[in-house]
């Protein structure tokens, strides 16, 4: 909601009280049925995505800004270098056959995850049922798998522990 006022407000494809309405009416379609608290959350997020816009000044120099060079290192295994760093880059399809060739087998040298990011997270997500409007983007959204979502029916869920 916040992004979409926000939004609305920069590109003035519409006015903007008939943009607030619509949002505000579709809160209520979308939330109604979770109570006039959710409501008055996401009406407030509407106004604040409206309210907190604000200019961001870019220096002009940065449309000529250039990357950092970063050395090569040349100790990385012949694996890292043809087959690793080229898959992470999103360029596998254009790898020869003869680079997979010695890895048919399915096996991979043991420690490449030393030689790439891998963004593994500190602390993982868990479902707050306290805050949940079971929208169930937590679960599109949530990169370790942790929060997945289950459909019932109504006897599943009368027969549910909790």
């Amino acid at each position: 909601m916040v992004m979409q006022s926000a939004f609305f407000k920069l590109a003035n494809i519409i006015p903007m009280d008939k943009a607030v309405e619509y949002l505000k009416d579709a809160i209520v379609k979308s939330y109604g049925k979770k109570g006039q608290n959710i409501v008055d959350m996401n009406n407030g997020a509407v106004d604040a995505g409206i309210e907190a816009l604000h200019l961001v000044e870019v220096p002009a120099d940065w449309a000529d800004a250039a990357d950092e060079a970063v050395a090569a290192n040349k100790d990385l295994p012949e694996y890292i270098v043809k087959l690793q760093n080229p898959v992470n880059r999103q360029e596998g399809n254009n790898l020869p056959v003869s680079v997979l060739e010695p890895h048919a087998d399915g096996t991979f040298p043991m420690g490449t995850a030393a030689y790439e990011k891998r963004g593994i997270a500190i602390n993982v997500p868990e479902w707050d049922m306290t805050k949940c409007i079971q929208c169930n983007q937590c679960a599109f959204v949530c990169p370790h798998a942790a929060i997945r979502p289950v459909l019932t029916n109504a006897d599943e869920v009368a027969a549910a522990p909790a």
